[in-house]
């Protein structure tokens, strides 16, 4: 509960900056927030150039609202919600692309490099509720029972779900 207050004083205090300086204030939001806005984007399935395009919408939806925005009790598992919106209402727009021989696909396997070492690919086999609940305990820092508050389940559920999908991960990489 104590971690809970202080998170929600730290995103309080972010928030009057963000009113007082935005630029500042957003710069500070994005470097406390950034990377679990980033990573929950992926986890909705976007690729990674649609990931920062809703890390950008989501910074933009903060400024708007920043005045209206006192009384969130728990601000991680808001954000989180806000992200998925985005980037659900991200991999529902239609884009109107005018097909060319310069856009043709080539063989570029970097990305796949950087993601097979990335969190968000050892994260990949698992179910939508198992990766919120990773990202919640290694980006958020949040206790079992802040994710059980949060998701409204008991405490062993949480650790059930937890070490379950720890097994899923080992034999995911056991299998690779």
């Amino acid at each position: 509960m104590l971690k809970k207050n202080l998170e929600k004083q730290k995103f309080n205090k972010i928030l009057r900056l963000i009113r007082k300086d935005a630029q500042k204030g957003l710069e500070c939001f994005y470097e406390e927030y950034g990377r679990m806005i980033y990573l929950t984007a992926k986890n909705t399935g976007c690729s990674d150039e649609k990931a920062n395009v809703v890390v950008n919408t989501v910074l933009i939806k903060i400024w708007r609202k920043a005045k209206e925005l006192s009384e969130i009790s728990n601000p991680k598992a808001w954000i989180c919600t806000v992200t998925k919106n985005c980037a659900r209402d991200e991999l529902s727009e239609v884009w109107q692309l005018e097909l060319k021989e310069e856009i043709c696909a080539t063989d570029d396997d970097f990305h796949k490099v950087i993601d097979k070492n990335g969190f968000e690919y050892l994260i990949s086999p698992l179910k939508e509720i198992e990766r919120e609940l990773f990202i919640l305990k290694f980006m958020g820092g949040y206790t079992f029972q802040d994710i059980a508050n949060s998701f409204g389940k008991p405490l062993p559920t949480i650790t059930t779900i937890y070490y379950r999908a720890l097994e899923k991960i080992k034999n995911f990489l056991q299998n690779e």
